[in-house]
């Protein structure tokens, strides 16, 4: 068969290629190159191989062909090569020069013992690897081509031989080919180690690679050389392998020829080329080879760097860091390379910027650039008998006092390590700094503070997870170098929190790598799901009671024993939001381990099994975990009994959790201040707070060090009287007891956590009763014996105010040798009201030193307390909402205002004014759910007049968050209890002063809802007896009849919100999926589908949701205009008049559902509300409308953006023509490009249905049909847009983007807000009108009624600053509605940079107005004739100020210009500097911050020293 491809293909070869095969790689020498076809050969000794070694022309590098395979005996090299002719010479492939030929001999042992039997093996061997007379003789023939001739022997042995072109080797070679006589001078001396000289004798016979046949010995053989012995020759050039053009490459072949033996400790050297980037791998050589003089390198390269695997041993690795350890090098590997370098640099071969290449055990590549400096001589020693130290590094590793990231940059600063090869550890590549870190692209969890045990940690971690039962969580608990505790911060992990891999990397046994610097695993956590999650219909399937459910749901299963057991480690389970449990594993049997694991085949463990088929329940379950290790309780609740051992009798709630003496106390985090400590303890909450109100507990500090820590809370019982150290630590003797070690006690700390309603309410919520306080002093006294002073006292009010009292002499307060009044006679004057509360807390400031640690709507400064303190004396009134019609309304408008996804809980009050309008108190932070309304609005805010005069309070609020529950409900049952009233509130809400009010709760599936908790028959289905009415702590309400018999699953929630619908009045305001729609309660089930209306559409059964009241019309749309979030459907409303005020409301939008704009989708069947009349309706445009054109967008089509539908004019105008009581009513129409236009019918017969029609197949231009629309009415753009240029109105020549709106002549009419029962508040919105500062300003003002009771914010107009382009216009006093008269001008976002730069003053510049400014906005109004009686800033932090101006000389003199400021010379040297101005303003007049800032920190009235706290008071309002 022709092969015609073949014969073309070797046709293209270079002359003298065809018969060569492939070529190896180049080689930096001929004895390289045969070194590799050496080994290519291998055991391949059936045949004799051949190759050809090659000069490469383009580099000088040589290459080899591959062995070729001869027969037994010979070889026929023109198999490789071609020649000139028959008998000529070898030709020399195209580029290439032949230099050497290679041949090996086959392993022919049998044969050779047939042959020679006299002959000994070593004999035998070495004959097999020498050169036969053929080959001596093709040697020399060939030698012009061939200059040297490489055998391969089957013992290993390579030898070279290199012709010397002599007479004596041309007539040894005759000799041998005409079998010439002994008595030839050419002859040998007829042993057969005599050929093997002789042949030494004549040429250069060369060992490149001996065997121990030969002696071993590498080299030229010299004259006197012996066969079979070892010899001495000059060292020849370093073996190396295949050149490269990257060091990565010379470095993936080291590690190929290291790996051939992994086990043994080898190391290659790196050359490189002097002049080119030509790299080489030296062959390995093992490091007890090694001497201290580098190998002869081949001439032209140099040394670049010395490669070793790094392979620590096991008894090496510290307890710390025992991972980055393992992938490092030992101290003592690197010291020795570092002395062995630094005996290779005294040497004459180049050493110049030779590094160490080290592959570590993860496969990474460090470089060590060796620096010969100071840092890197510390890092080893050498002895005078020549052996390498590390200089104490691995015993610093073991012993701790060094961690191993530490010696990475104690490396790193002493040469140049860099990272060459990234790994997981090693992940960043390039020079290592003093920023490095393992892992660095694993994001480490936080750390905790220290804690002084690990089940203290674990506290932590348990009490950070608090509420979250949403999912699992877990983390780890860790121990420091210096043997304190911490826990990583909680993180979702998904079922098993246990065997979660995310949070650390993993080894390769699958233990996590703690990467925190010198930590060691101590713990595990985890957590369960709320109950209220579980399916109780599992627990039916597996006929379980609910207590097996409630036990499963809070236990360690069987999944999370298995990574348990492989951690070893104590292992913690929040097992619920009360409750902690630990598990230490003790002695296991493999029979018991079994039982836990899941199989391989099912994926289910035995005790799974067991609890499916009933063998087993989960307390069972319990009891065998309990088996094998310890088992304990850490935290108790009523399922599984106070904290201690649980024993294997153990069953749940059978024990008592009433508050006993723990066998070892727990203690909060170490902090540096006992301030810190004591606002730890307030952060914590108290366990058993069901049965307590009363708490107290220790602050301990260090003797040595200043450490402070706070003990666990402790109730004051009769077993546990209050401030006593032997409450809460077994005691050691006579006044000594057992603390923590090297602790003391430094402070007390007390907590009252229900303020009651009863006579000492005011004191209790704000202070102490009297008794505490004395047991306090006396007890601090105790612990400073020997000292003046007492011990600190920290007082946590329930209010959230935390004091510290410290009593200043033996005779104070209550004390029987002081001239005070004694306890009981204080006692004595506060019941009988001769003592007020206020002056009591005085005696007492008076008394000692008490000072405020954290503030509180009371306690608002913190710091010393004086004599002459007063109560919330820089409490700011509270912020209101706009005004509304009804109360609903202000309740919907406080939904809004509060997320359903905030994490706080919100609340505050709903005020009716005599007008009949209704206001909310703006969402306040509230502790629980039922508040005082004293909360809201303090006595002193009454006192000082900021109480909202003419008002009433007529319901309260709160927002609930999202929450999980630790019963067993369904998930319906669940959304139900979620987002009903608590029994508490219930409980509340039927106190004898709550009964009139309503109450309202903000549910966390958004919904609204209202209760009235009059009942509504003579026998209500719930009473008080159900209820805990008057409770004694926060928590009793658990005690409940009703709400124990919701939590056993005696009654459903559902059932519950039924029976409160029976008994009350219960309204849905706003619904939800659970809810359903708006309605009063009936009949009620969750999640019911909804009723279908009978109706095309779902027609309105209540009264519609309105806006806020304004005065104005227009502003009532222009608010819903703003307001509106979505298009996605065609949605509309109807503004309404008051007949009693003349205000307006707009019913907040509505989808038109198919209705076609019918009324009855907005109203009931009752009309209108009561006393107010229809003024008008507004359509919102949807973003795909149905007079959008067909087909393909062209230019110009924006402008649809900006029409509205015919048909739905048409219709609106329908509903609002002219009729014999009024005249046409407006149409406002929202359009989807911004503009807000209002339209006023005269004549719609120029309209018409299929306008819509013709708007979508383009037969109508958007220009004319608005034309038609200008011609039929009174069309006016209230509110801009790109295609509705202007405000006023539409001329009939309209175009898109063009034409502008006119206003008529003379009229005017601004933009207003809603109405406010205050002028702060109306300031307010103004502010959150425009947001935060982006570089514009705006201009606005305040109109107020002659009353003072009614005020509105004038919707702030951009600006220039000052001088202001538009204050003349504005201030004119034109345009204002009715009886309202210009009462405050507000500047948003103005600055004083008017005023002369100042470093020192930029600040105040920034953030106020200069006085010129200021003058013209106070003074100039004024004298304009405007009832100017404030001025407000909307600074450029985000504060809003208030100035009261005073009008007395002094202001008038501080505001006037002459000799500080004129417009020919600017400002003058005795113009105030913007802080002295600011500080003589609130000395003269009344500056106050109404709302804080990033400057402007303080709410509240500034004192003329202005100071300015460095942090911002925590936020109470929303």
């Amino acid at each position: 068969m022709d092969d015609s491809s073949a014969r073309d293909k070797r046709a293209a070869l270079p002359r003298g290629h065809a018969k060569l095969g492939q070529l190896s790689p180049a080689f930096i020498s001929t004895d390289d190159a045969a070194r590799y076809i050496h080994e290519q050969i291998g055991n391949q000794r059936d045949v004799e191989y051949a190759s050809v070694i090659l000069r490469r022309l383009s580099d000088n590098l040589y290459v080899a062909s591959e062995p070729h395979a001869g027969k037994p005996t010979t070889f026929d090299w023109n198999l490789l090569l071609d020649r000139e002719h028959a008998a000529g010479e070898f030709v020399n492939p195209e580029g290439y020069q032949i230099v050497a030929s290679l041949h090996s001999h086959p392993s022919s042992l049998d044969f050779v013992k047939r042959t020679y039997p006299k002959w000994t093996l070593q004999q035998m061997q070495a004959f097999m690897s020498f050169y036969s007379t053929p080959d001596i003789y093709f040697n020399h023939q060939d030698r012009a081509r061939f200059t040297q001739a490489y055998l391969s022997g089957p013992d290993g042995a390579l030898l070279r031989y290199t012709p010397s072109n002599s007479a004596a080797e041309a007539g040894f070679v005759h000799w041998l080919d005409t079998n010439g006589p002994w008595s030839s001078p050419h002859a040998h001396d007829g042993t057969l180690e005599g050929i093997y000289k002789k042949l030494a004798s004549v040429g250069l016979l060369t060992f490149v690679q001996s065997s121990p046949a030969w002696g071993g010995s590498t080299g030229d053989v010299p004259a006197d050389w012996q066969p079979y012995q070892p010899f001495s020759a000059p060292p020849m050039p370093l073996p190396c392998g295949p050149v490269f053009t990257s060091v990565e490459q010379a470095l993936s072949y080291a590690w190929s020829r290291v790996q051939r033996t992994p086990t043994a400790r080898q190391r290659v050297l790196l050359l490189k080329h002097d002049l080119q980037e030509l790299f080489a791998a030296a062959q390995p050589e093992f490091i007890s080879d090694v001497s201290d003089q580098l190998p002869l390198l081949p001439t032209g390269f140099h040394l670049l760097g010395i490669y070793f695997h790094s392979r620590p041993l096991p008894g090496q690795y510290p307890d710390l860091d025992a991972w980055l350890y393992k992938n490092f090098v030992s101290p003592l590997e690197l010291a020795t390379h570092i002395a062995q370098f630094r005996q290779y640099a005294r040497g004459v071969q180049s050493t110049l910027g030779a590094s160490l290449y080290i592959r570590m055990r993860d496969e990474a590549i460090l470089r060590y650039r060796f620096s010969g400096s100071a840092a890197e001589t510390a890092l080893f020693t050498r002895s005078s008998t020549g052996e390498v130290g590390d200089n104490g590094t691995q015993a610093a590793l073991q012993s701790g006092t060094l961690l191993t990231r530490a010696f990475v940059l104690k490396v790193a600063a002493a040469g140049e390590l860099s990272v060459e090869k990234t790994s997981a550890l090693w992940d960043r590549a390039g020079v290592i700094d003093a920023q490095w870190k393992p892992y660095s692209q694993v994001a480490l969890p936080s750390l905790s503070r220290g804690f002084l045990s690990a089940d203290d940690a674990a506290r932590h971690a348990h009490e950070r997870i608090g509420a979250r039962r949403d999912r699992e969580y877990g983390g780890t608990i860790l121990q420091r170098a210096d043997g304190r505790y911490v826990a990583t911060e909680p993180v979702a992990t998904g079922p098993g929190p246990f065997a979660f891999a995310g949070l650390y990397p993993k080894d390769r046994q699958g233990a996590p790598i703690i990467l925190h610097a010198g930590c060691r695993l101590q713990g595990l956590y985890g957590s369960r799901t709320a109950l209220s999650l579980a399916d109780p219909a599992e627990a039916l399937t597996l006929k379980w009671s609910r207590q097996d459910a409630e036990v499963y749901g809070q236990m360690f299963r069987d999944l999370d024993v298995h990574p348990i057991l492989q951690a070893e480690v104590t292992a913690y389970l929040s097992a619920a939001e009360n409750s902690l449990i630990a598990y230490q594993p003790g002695h296991t049997t493999a029979e018991w381990v079994l039982h836990w694991q899941a199989e391989a085949i099912s994926g289910t463990s035995q005790i799974a099994k067991n609890l499916a088929n009933g063998t087993m329940k989960p307390a069972d379950v319990v009891r065998k975990l309990a088996e094998a290790g310890t088992l304990r309780v850490v935290i108790g609740n009523a399922l599984w009994g106070p904290s201690g051992p649980i024993e294997l009798d153990w069953g749940p709630y059978l024990r008592s959790t009433a508050w006993q003496r723990p066998e070892q106390p727990s203690h909060g985090a170490l902090f540096e201040s006992a301030d810190a400590a004591a606002l730890d303890a307030l952060a914590r909450v108290p366990y058993n707070q069901e049965q307590n109100r009363y708490f107290f507990c220790f602050i301990l500090k260090h003797t040595s060090r200043n450490d402070y820590v706070v003990s666990e809370c402790v109730p004051i019982t009769r077993q546990s009287p209050m401030l006593t150290l032997a409450s809460l630590y077994a005691s050691t003797g006579p006044g000594t007891y057992q603390l923590p070690e090297g602790f003391e006690c430094e402070a007390l700390y007390y907590t009252n956590q229900w303020a009651g309603n009863g006579a000492t309410a005011w004191l209790e919520r704000c202070f102490m009763l009297p008794a505490h306080l004395d047991i306090a002093v006396s007890q601090a006294r105790l612990i400073t014996r020997g000292s003046a002073l007492g011990a600190a006292v920290y007082i946590s009010t329930p209010e959230g105010a935390l004091l510290c009292y410290r009593s200043s002499s033996p005779k104070s307060l209550f004390d029987s040798q002081s001239v005070g009044d004694s306890l009981e006679t204080v006692e004595a004057k506060l019941k009988g009201g001769t003592l007020e509360p206020l002056r009591f807390i005085r005696k007492v400031a008076e008394a000692g030193e008490l000072r405020v640690v954290t503030q509180s709507p009371c306690w608002d400064r913190t710091g010393a307390v004086s004599r002459l303190w007063n109560p919330y004396a820089n409490l700011t009134r509270r912020r209101l909402s706009p005004v509304f019609v009804s109360m609903d309304d202000a309740a919907r408008y406080v939904r809004r205002r509060v997320a359903a996804t905030q994490a706080q809980m919100y609340g505050g009050l709903i005020l009716r004014r005599d007008d009949g309008g209704f206001m909310a108190t703006e969402p306040l932070v509230i502790a629980d759910e039922v508040f005082d309304l004293k909360w809201i609005f303090p006595d002193e805010l009454v006192t000082r007049g900021q109480y909202p005069i003419r008002t009433t309070v007529v319901a309260s609020y709160h927002s609930r968050p999202g929450s999980q529950w630790p019963f067993l409900l369904t998930a319906a049952e669940a959304s139900v209890y979620s987002n009903t009233f608590s029994t508490r509130l219930l409980a509340h809400a039927l106190a004898p002063g709550e009964k009139r009010l309503h109450h309202y709760l903000l549910g966390p599936d958004g919904s609204l809802t209202r209760l009235w908790p009059e009942p509504r028959v003579k026998y209500p289905q719930i009473t008080e007896q159900q209820l805990v009415t008057r409770p004694r702590s926060r928590h009793e309400w658990l005690t409940a009849p009703l709400e124990r018999q919701i939590r056993a699953g005696e009654l459903a929630p559902s059932e519950y919100v039924n029976r409160i619908a029976r008994s009350f009045t219960l309204n849905v305001v706003l619904g939800s999926a659970m809810w359903g729609g708006p309605g009063e309660v009936s009949g009620w089930s969750a999640f019911a589908t909804p009723a279908k209306s009978d109706g095309q559409y779902v027609q309105a059964r209540h009264d519609p949701a309105c806006s806020p009241l304004f005065i104005q019309v227009d502003d009532a749309v222009r608010y819903v205009h703003e307001q509106l979030a979505q298009r996605s459907e065609l949605m509309f409303g109807y503004i309404l008049k008051s007949m009693g005020n003349g205000g307006y409301v707009a019913t907040l939008p509505v989808s038109d559902g198919g209705s076609k704009l019918a009324r009855r989708r907005v109203f009931s069947s009752a009309g209108y509300p009561y006393r107010y009349a229809l003024a008008g309706m507004y359509i919102c445009v949807p973003e795909q409308a149905d007079f959008y054109p067909t087909g393909g967008v062209r230019t110009g089509d924006d402008v649809y953006r900006g029409l509205f539908s015919p048909i739905d004019l048409l219709g609106a105008t329908h509903q609002l023509q002219a009729t014999a009581d009024r005249s046409a009513l407006p149409v406002y129409l929202s359009c989807v490009d911004g503009a807000l236009l209002k339209f006023v019918a005269r004549d719609t017969r120029g309209l018409s249905y299929s306008d819509a029609v013709n708007l979508r197949l383009r037969l109508l231009s958007p220009s004319d049909y608005i034309r038609r629309v200008a011609a039929a009415g009174e069309l006016r753009v209230l509110q801009s847009s790109a295609n509705w240029l202007g405000t006023g109105v539409v001329g009939a020549q309209w175009q898109p983007g063009l034409s502008r709106a006119v206003k008529p002549a003379g009229e005017r009419e601004l933009a207003l807000g809603p109405l406010h029962a205050h002028r702060d508040d109306a300031a307010w919105f103004s502010q959150a009108y425009v947001g935060g500062y982006t570089g514009q300003q705006y201009l606005s003002a305040l109109l107020s009624d002659p009353m003072g009771s009614s005020h509105l914010p004038v919707l702030p107009m951009p600006d220039n600053g000052f001088p202001s382009r538009h204050a003349e216009g504005l201030f004119d006093g034109r345009g204002l509605p009715g009886k309202y008269r210009i009462t405050a001008a507000h500047l948003v976002f103005h600055a004083g940079l008017d005023q002369p730069e100042n470093a020192a003053q930029g600040a105040f510049r920034n953030h106020f107005v200069s006085w010129r400014e200021l003058a013209y906005y106070i003074h100039d109004v004024k004298r304009k004739g405007l009832p100017i009686v404030s001025f407000y800033l909307s600074a450029r932090d985000g504060a809003l100020l208030a100035y009261a101006p005073h009008w007395s000389n002094e202001e008038y003199n501080l505001l006037a210009a002459p000799g500080k400021w004129s417009a020919q010379t600017g400002y003058t040297a005795q113009a105030p500097t913007p802080s002295h101005f600011i500080s003589e303003l609130a000395r003269i007049g009344e500056l106050r911050v109404v709302r804080s800032g990033d400057f402007w920190t303080m709410r509240g009235v500034l004192g003329a020293q202005l100071k300015l706290s460095i942090s911002r008071p925590p936020k109470d309002e929303l």
